[in-house]
């Protein structure tokens, strides 16, 4: 779903990736690029979550070294097993004994759940900017021993997506335009959300879609924007990564009071597209 102008980085396209190891491409851009296509920051990188002790798999925990940006922003199970397949030979003699595992299982099931996602609302197939933060705002079920996973948000974005919670109890919204679009004179968008339950559990989330071109240029995206939760005027929550393209923030409410949003800009280059998404979720 690309727009006219856009260059392939920033096509509305949904990439979801495994998480690999990094290194680096042959051809003289060893300093610059990585050769995993996980480590993009527009993409959806996919760790993997055993389901017999919900801890994240060894090789799932990273930080890309070259530009400290997380990955991966979602995880999700491997290790699956189809019994009735003992051992499976194809036509070129390689064998499969009814095993899928590592991140290869879990960015196909997350891979699944987002089309089936797209099949319910097809909205989200024109908003990828969307679907990282929808996903992100999902993580119902707890990682355990994941406090390190993701120290630049606070340790919040570690837990699992189910499908009932990707489907139902969002509110979700974009913003979509030129560089001086939707922010205001303080480089704020602010807004509330109302209908708020006491003692209830949310997630909120924020991604935006950044130049892959700024980023391996300058070391920095090309926008840093962070995320504010107030209540009855004091702040609730925040998140102020500084080298993600995405903020979540994980609270509980202490009343039925009206709740205010606010994202701000905190540095731009001033010549990247607002294309940004943002999700709120209620785990009732």
């Amino acid at each position: 779903h690309g727009r006219p102008g856009d260059r392939p980085p920033l096509r509305r396209e949904v990439h979801i990736h495994a998480r690999q190891g990094e290194r680096p491409l042959r051809g003289g851009h060893a300093a610059r690029r990585q050769e995993s296509p996980a480590s993009a920051p527009n993409v959806i990188a996919v760790g993997a979550v055993s389901p017999t002790n919900h801890r994240y798999k060894v090789y799932s925990r990273h930080v890309n070294p070259a530009r400290g940006h997380q990955k991966p922003e979602v995880a999700n199970y491997a290790e699956f097993i189809f019994p009735d397949v003992t051992v499976f030979t194809d036509n070129e003699g390689r064998t499969w004994n009814g095993r899928f595992d590592k991140t290869s299982a879990a960015a196909p099931y997350t891979a699944g759940m987002t089309a089936v996602l797209f099949s319910q609302h097809p909205f989200f197939e024109w908003h990828p900017e969307l679907v990282k933060a929808h996903f992100l705002a999902s993580e119902k079920i707890p990682i355990n021993y994941a406090y390190n996973h993701d120290l630049d948000n606070e340790s919040v974005a570690k837990g699992i997506p189910t499908y009932s919670s990707i489907a139902w109890n969002h509110r979700d919204g974009y913003w979509d335009g030129e560089n001086n679009c939707c922010f205001d004179a303080n480089n704020r968008i602010s807004f509330y959300e109302n209908d708020i339950q006491s003692g209830v559990h949310y997630r909120i989330a924020i991604s935006w879609l950044t130049s892959p071109n700024y980023l391996l240029d300058y070391g920095t995206l090309s926008q840093d924007l962070d995320l504010f939760v107030y209540q009855n005027g004091q702040l609730l929550a925040y998140s102020l990564s500084g080298s993600d393209p995405f903020e979540v923030v994980d609270f509980t409410t202490q009343s039925d009071a009206d709740l205010e949003i606010v994202i701000e800009r905190y540095a731009n280059s001033g010549d990247d597209k607002v294309i940004l998404g943002y999700s709120f979720w209620n785990d009732f």
